[in-house]
Parts: C-alpha cells; structure tokens; sequence
C-alpha cells in the first residue's frame, strides 16, 4: 500500500500526517483522533480502508504524538483544532473530504461539519462526545458498576480535588479497562498511543480522567447544534462504551440523515476490539 508522510507548517509549528492509498476519484477519509491529545496510534488500522479506493489521511493533532508540542497551551481549544483540520484539508488539496472520528475525535467532526459544511461529503462519529455535562453525569453512573466500592473512591477523590496521585490514576485505569479498552493484552497500536500522549492538551482541555472533566471543555457542548447536520452520518459505538447509549439516542434524535451501528463485544474502541467488523461496516458506509 502507498504511503506518505510529511508535515504541514502552521503557526511556526508542524503537524504530522500520513496519507495512504492511490489517488482516485473517491472522496478521501480524514482520520480524527481522541483525546483530546491521544495520537493516530489507536486509529492505525483505518489505514486499511485504502484498499477499497480511498485515500485515508491519518494526523496527530498539535500537542501529540509526531506533531510539535507548544508550551502554550492557551492554544488548547476546540477552535483550534476544527482550524488545524481545515488548514490540512487545504494543504493537501481537497475540496470535499469524508470525516471519520473516535470520542473527542467524533466532537471535533461534528465540530468541523457544522462550520464547514460544504466540505463535508459523509461524517463518522465513532462514541461521540456530545456534551460534557452529560458524558461526566454518565461516567459517574458508571463508576458504580467498578468492583470493590472503587467508583465510590473515585468520586471522594473528586470531590476533594485529590486526583493527582497513584490511588487516582490507578482507579482511572480501572474505569478505562471497564469502559474505554477491554481487551487484555492491550494491542501494540494502543500502547503507544499511551506512550505519545499529549498529556498537556488532554489535561488543559479535559482533566484528570475519562470520568472528570476540569478543563476547558467543561460545559461544552454540541448536542442542540446537531439538527444542522445534513450529511449522511454514521454512529458506532459499543454496548460497554463510557459513550452509553443515552447519549447516542439523542445523537439518533437530532441528526435526519444517520443510522447506528451498536458493537455488542465492544467498549469504546471497537475498531481494536472488533476490528474485522468496524472495517467493514466504515466501508459499506462509504460505498454506499
């Protein structure tokens, strides 16, 4: 399979890229990661998807994983980032491009669609993020299906601010095997995504843990914008997924044009966790 890798200058700073496939007369897929700060690692075997024709773009946004990583992070908005993404639709010379993102991934695509909507052929959202509020009001409910009162612990950490040390990060860790990746061993791709973590970006925009949300992104919110979408949509996600079904009816309530494929072995990454069947079900999408 052909590959490309370079970077786009902007701002003084780079972005790194990789664009595999031919070029053809398919709309290519623009791979958006999660996060935010967690690279294209996780994201890798979109890649594959080139097979069917398409050019598939996989990037780092700024702060993570190839990219430059800026000490200031007063860049670290929702802005920023729906501006990265045009800017690299730009340089790379598309006019219309199909969306494809994971969790924060899925935010910034419908982000991206609903200010440009006129490049946006067909939008992905694989467990969005919606609106914070609501995700972390879910996450808490999920706390008290942890074993051995361990959501219980979470929360009184929370409360008292105290989530800067290892009892924390290891009750998170909990949360993340139970909800986010479930499968053991984690795979490569997984790994070191972990490993080129924006950890800056992730902390300044989110906070301490998937379940507690301190960062920039606190109130934020795309839910009562989605009725403007009018791309065809697809909606993934898992029945174990901290992305929980509530969440995704309301996504199903808003957007006309959209259907919802729900993976029953699947937590919050089923393109690791049911990868034979994400692929497929992306591409029949894309064909279709």
């Amino acid at each position: 399979m052909n590959k490309v890798e370079s970077y786009m200058e902007r701002g003084g700073y780079k972005t790194w890229y990789a664009i595999y496939g031919d070029k053809s007369d398919n709309v290519p897929l623009f791979v958006l990661h999660g996060g935010p700060g967690f690279p294209h690692n996780f994201q890798n075997n979109h890649s594959k998807l080139a097979k069917d024709g398409y050019q598939v773009v996989l990037y780092d946004q700024l702060g993570c994983g190839l990219s430059d990583r800026p000490a200031d992070t007063t860049m670290w908005t929702v802005d920023f980032f729906i501006e990265e993404l045009e800017a690299l639709r730009k340089h790379l010379g598309f006019e219309k491009i199909n969306v494809i993102g994971q969790s924060w991934g899925g935010s910034l695509a419908f982000e991206y669609t609903l200010k440009y909507p006129e490049h946006v052929n067909k939008l992905i959202a694989h467990s969005p993020l919606i609106d914070t509020q609501l995700w972390v009001t879910e996450a808490d409910k999920l706390k008290d299906f942890l074993p051995d009162n361990a959501g219980a612990r979470m929360r009184e950490l929370e409360v008292s601010g105290d989530t800067d040390n290892k009892e924390y990060s290891d009750l998170s860790e909990l949360f993340n095997d139970t909800f986010v990746l479930t499968i053991k061993p984690k795979p490569q791709d997984a790994i070191d995504g972990n490993k080129a973590a924006g950890l800056e970006v992730y902390n300044t925009m989110w906070g301490p843990s998937e379940a507690h949300a301190t960062g920039v992104m606190k109130n934020w919110s795309v839910l009562n914008r989605l009725e403007n979408i009018k791309q065809p949509t697809l909606l993934i996600s898992g029945k174990n997924d901290e992305a929980t079904p509530k969440q995704m009816q309301l996504i199903i309530g808003k957007i006309g044009d959209i259907q919802w494929e729900l993976f029953e072995n699947s937590a919050h990454c089923a393109n690791l966790e049911e990868p034979g069947k994400f692929l497929k079900t992306v591409s029949d999408f894309l064909k279709s």
